[in-house]
């Protein structure tokens, strides 16, 4: 508000020295240097408040780290759906190739991380279905050796 009235305050000065000066004029002698002249004064005069904005404490003041905690949250809420949606289509996956095998399973879950190197991993699968060994075998050839089973048929689990 201080900043409006120094605006208005100058541009009325300044009109009032124009008209001064346009009246004090010695005749078209120096006619083209004076517009120039006081041109230059009324835009300077007009612009000095504006600039001084700037130097007053007229800005928003933005946390250092508020874009990197930000970034950080954004990063973490992304890996966690990648993780979600991982294991979700493994789950579909693995569900689709047991039925091609001809096991019927009522229940599977696959537990999926992100290791230091950023690379997706399966640690764990859990599954309860009709033919235990058989489904061991397959999901062993399917996903390896590193990863860990629970096949369990109606109330007994198999660690292998």
């Amino acid at each position: 508000m201080e900043q409006l009235k120094s605006i208005l305050t100058t541009a009325c000065m300044l009109s009032l020295t124009i008209g001064l000066c346009n009246v004090l004029k010695p005749g078209l002698i120096f006619d083209k240097q004076l517009r120039f002249l006081i041109s230059l004064l009324f835009v300077l005069g007009l612009a000095s408040p504006i600039l001084s904005l700037k130097n007053e404490g007229f800005h928003i003041a933005i946390p250092e780290n508020a874009g990197q905690e930000r970034t950080q949250a954004l990063a973490e809420e992304m890996q966690e759906s990648i993780l979600h949606q991982t294991g979700k289509q493994t789950e579909a996956a693995l569900y689709k190739l047991l039925r091609e095998k001809g096991i019927v399973c009522s229940e599977l879950q696959v537990r999926v991380h992100i290791d230091e190197g950023q690379c997706i991993y399966i640690s764990e699968v859990s599954a309860v279905c009709d033919q235990t060994e058989y489904t061991c075998e397959i999901l062993r050839a399917s996903l390896g050796e590193e990863v860990m089973l629970h096949v369990s048929e109606i109330g007994t689990e198999i660690q292998k």
